[in-house]
């Protein structure tokens, strides 16, 4: 995640990995780190990042304090493979077999993102 702007967090978002510098000049750091708390109180796993005097966009963060992100956020996404946000209770409700929205909305084909399918989460 790298929108420092983006403030809301619900049961539904996934994990979230954040990685941020505490010198942006477009949009708070501090704006993250709430969000991340807030996705934390909700039980999704998260991690964050406040790499000490970057601007907003340091990209691979080469020859900086933030050298390295990357290899922390893929082991962050590894960690999180085959989990998912939504409480087991929510895919336990779906009664029959066949392919469901996160909202429980029967739906004809698997679409992009998050899916029940035979009672399983499954991201496409």
């Amino acid at each position: 995640m790298q929108y420092t702007g983006y403030s809301d967090a619900n049961l539904y978002d996934a994990p979230t990995y954040v990685c941020v510098g505490t010198s942006d000049g477009i949009a708070s750091w501090r704006t993250m780190q709430r969000r991340l708390e807030n996705l934390s109180a909700l039980g999704i796993p998260t991690e964050f990042h406040a790499y000490n005097g970057l601007p907003h966009g340091f990209g691979l963060g080469t020859g900086t304090v933030a050298e390295g992100w990357i290899d922390d956020a893929v082991r962050f996404w590894e960690r999180q493979m085959g989990t998912s946000s939504i409480k087991q209770e929510k895919v336990d409700r779906q009664r029959s077999s066949g392919i469901y929205s996160i909202d429980g909305v029967k739906r004809m084909k698997p679409m992009k993102g998050l899916n029940i399918i035979n009672n399983k989460k499954v991201v496409l």
